[in-house]
């Protein structure tokens, strides 16, 4: 690993961590700030407020940047000792973070403090996340208002965090559950199959089947749950195809783990997403048998309200990489996975970038060359870039500069010259949000 000496002069390593360089742990990081003026102030409100929803922050990591946008605002009246406007503004921030942390998860995942010791006490269970043999799953039915089930992984996210069923039969004791708002099964093994009647749970808002490596099928369609929002399919290796009726979740703002293969395993293309017009987040994996019809990746610009993309290669060889994409004219983040190019493709050039992009982030693959002649000195808001696990890449960090201006925080992990290195512009008292 180099030593930061070898950095241009005005560039140096950011010592302070913030808000947006670290988002999974923003709140923490907030919290030990606040101690540090706690004794000036009452804060209690606030801190309150902040201690209610920081395991589900960490839960979600990165989510959301309306959230961030708030906490940001926090910090920079701590860091510049700017405590008559944080106490002028305290009520209003405090219902700003609620409201915002609210949308991360559905329903009654976060509840404020008047009501939590009424609904802990109530005999009727809406939240559970308990680890039970199969056998004495058919308990569930004594709990008839359910709105929050998590039975797979919660904050764990190792391979030695194993959970496994004997088989996927207790999900039948969810049928009558017709308040089930949110239910995950994430990096559950031994589930080959979801059944039919849990499509049929027409207020589920949210379903989670990450990492799920066994399942193999879904039911034929998903239309009926017409409530749905947030649909993850991601890491599910073995599933042999799309389900029908995706076209039809009008009310998704995010869906992981979209596949594009064959068109035996998925009759699906991009433009059969028109229709959710309310998406926000999207992750689309190009298998290895995967047939792209010319013009298929262009319809992305038709995606208006996604924020974050991510595109995902499943072959190493130089397949596809000439796909003409046409990126949303309002995306922030987009992350490539297993880029199989060796060379930046034209769409990524900076003429092809949304004036919006704030990070972009470039993991795996076979990429060895990010020159290309062209400065991105007209997307100002590109303060972001990860490249991660990029074997084959070399980073001159004078050149990465002069390529993108705009740069306030760059992370460089396992490329050929560095094992990792983080860096940053030093703004001094001002720091971009």
């Amino acid at each position: 690993t180099k030593s930061p000496t070898t950095l241009p002069l005005n560039l140096v390593c950011r010592k302070r961590m913030s808000i947006r360089t670290n988002p999974k742990k923003a709140v923490p990081l907030l919290l030990k700030r606040l101690r540090t003026v706690e004794p000036q102030e009452n804060l209690e409100d606030l801190k309150s407020v902040l201690i209610n929803i920081k395991d589900i922050f960490s839960l979600v990591k990165k989510n959301e940047e309306e959230l961030l946008d708030t906490l940001s605002v926090v910090d920079g009246y701590i860091r510049k000792s700017n405590i008559d406007t944080l106490m002028k503004e305290k009520k209003d921030i405090c219902t700003r973070i609620m409201d915002s942390a609210q949308k991360l998860l559905p329903g009654d995942a976060i509840q404020s403090s008047n009501t939590e010791a009424t609904k802990s006490s109530s005999k009727s269970l809406r939240d559970l996340n308990i680890a039970l043999p199969s056998s004495q799953l058919q308990d569930f039915e004594k709990y008839e208002d359910l709105e929050v089930l998590h039975l797979g992984r919660w904050l764990q996210h190792s391979a030695s965090h194993h959970i496994e069923v004997e088989s996927e039969e207790f999900l039948k004791e969810l049928t009558d559950h017709k308040y089930l708002k949110y239910l995950s099964l994430r990096g559950i093994s031994r589930i080959s199959e979801i059944p039919t009647c849990i499509f049929q749970l027409e207020g589920l808002e949210t379903l989670d089947l990450k990492a799920c490596h066994n399942l193999e099928t879904l039911p034929n369609d998903i239309a009926s749950l017409k409530k749905l929002k947030h649909l993850d399919l991601s890491e599910c290796y073995l599933l042999g195809r799309m389900p029908k009726g995706i076209e039809k979740l009008t009310e998704l703002r995010v869906l992981k783990g979209f596949v594009i293969d064959s068109s035996s395993k998925t009759p699906y293309k991009i433009s059969d997403l028109e229709n959710l017009k309310k998406l926000e987040k999207l992750s689309i994996h190009i298998g290895s048998e995967a047939v792209i019809q010319d013009g298929d990746f262009e319809r992305l610009k038709d995606l208006s309200t996604l924020h974050y993309l991510k595109i995902s290669w499943g072959v190493s060889t130089a397949t596809h990489t000439d796909v003409k994409v046409i990126l949303p004219s309002n995306l922030e983040k987009l992350h490539l996975e297993g880029f199989p190019g060796q060379n930046f493709p034209k769409w990524l050039k900076p003429g092809s970038l949304p004036f919006s992009l704030k990070e972009l982030n470039i993991s795996g693959g076979k990429l060895n060359n990010m020159e290309h002649g062209e400065i991105y000195d007209k997307l100002p808001w590109l303060n972001i870039l990860r490249l991660k696990y990029l074997n084959h890449l070399n980073v001159n960090l004078k050149t990465l500069h002069m390529l993108f201006p705009s740069l306030w925080f760059v992370e460089i992990k396992h490329v050929l010259n560095y094992a990792h290195f983080e860096w940053g512009i030093e703004w001094g008292d001002s720091e971009r949000s």
